[in-house]
């Protein structure tokens, strides 16, 4: 089975002398998360691992995840009411807007809506079509704030897997020749192909695993993917989180059987974001992770923002020598 280590880059590790230091603790691809920074901080951060491979003769590889249909917070216009809250882009009082419009004529009453990674919780009253305005309710309150990241439920929406900033994006990838791309919530096996068709020839494509609609379309998008990516943030906001642990195990096994790479990511080592060491339970569940075959990982936060970057690599290079 093939071991990655995959390092997230953002402020924490925004230098060559950090990117160099990645390198040599055992990073074998970088991410870089186009939901954040601009096109211009990325190209910074490709000349920097440029230059680190060729200082130190290695070929690290740099991964361009796609945000894809990422619903997020845009705006917010005087959040007071702890009871009911409007969704829309007209000037409401207790009222936020989101990044992607096209819900207006996909939600209905009584969808779930989440935010903040389930930390927040609404449900939908009622839909004003004409006025694109979306009444909800509070079921678990927290304070709304731009950027959070937004979860419908039990809604059946049809949006584009790739949008127009990810063309953007993979314009930039195809300039500096780079074949690996990540793709973030797919449903099917059709969104791959899509996608596969606009991509440069021969890429390869890192699947996340991270709706409900993915696992159940499992069987269909593991052929289709070189590398699938259980992405735990969002699919235990998506699915019932006490099911988690047994849906990572089924996407383990079903990896192993299609002859697939299983990554996984979210939380690996979060205490380490300010701890030097990691928590026992995050070196347990690493350890158990390598016993379900899987051998592969992924840290956001850990290295993009966190205080301990090296540390955090060296940690799961340890755990793979080990285990």
């Amino acid at each position: 089975m093939q071991e990655i280590i995959i390092a997230t880059l953002g402020p924490s590790s925004h230098d060559i002398k950090t990117i160099k230091e990645l390198i040599i603790a055992g990073t074998t691809h970088f991410r870089l998360n186009m939901s954040h920074g601009t096109i211009a901080d990325h190209k910074t951060l490709i000349e920097y691992i440029n230059t680190a491979n060729q200082t130190l003769q290695s070929n690290t590889e740099i991964i361009i995840d796609l945000p894809g249909p990422k619903f997020r917070v845009e705006k917010t216009n005087e959040l007071n009411s702890k009871s009911n809250v409007y969704i829309t882009d007209l000037n409401l009082r207790n009222s936020f807007s989101l990044n992607i419009k096209e819900i207006y004529n996909q939600v209905e009453p009584d969808d779930i809506i989440y935010l903040n990674d389930g930390l927040i919780k609404l449900k939908v009253l009622k839909i004003n079509h004409q006025e694109q305005i979306i009444q909800c309710e509070y079921l678990d309150y927290k304070e709304i704030k731009p950027e959070m990241g937004v979860n419908f439920i039990n809604s059946n929406l049809k949006i584009p897997i790739v949008s127009s900033k990810d063309e953007s994006f993979i314009e930039l990838a195809k300039n500096i020749n780079n074949k690996n791309f990540m793709l973030s919530f797919v449903n099917n096996a059709s969104d791959i192909k899509k996608t596969r068709e606009i991509l440069p020839e021969n890429s390869t494509i890192f699947t996340k695993i991270e709706t409900q609609k993915a696992i159940k379309n499992l069987n269909k998008i593991i052929p289709e993917s070189d590398h699938i990516v259980i992405a735990r943030g969002d699919l235990g906001v998506e699915t019932d989180l006490f099911e988690l642990p047994k849906t990572t195990q089924k996407i383990a096994e079903k990896c192993k059987k299609g002859k697939k790479n299983c990554i996984l990511a979210t939380e690996i080592l979060k205490s380490m974001i300010e701890s030097p060491r990691p928590s026992r339970a995050e070196i347990t569940d690493i350890y158990f992770a390598i016993q379900n075959n899987i051998r592969s990982f992924l840290v956001s936060n850990e290295t993009a923002i966190g205080k301990h970057p090296i540390k955090c690599i060296q940690t799961l290079k340890t755990m793979l020598e080990k285990n």
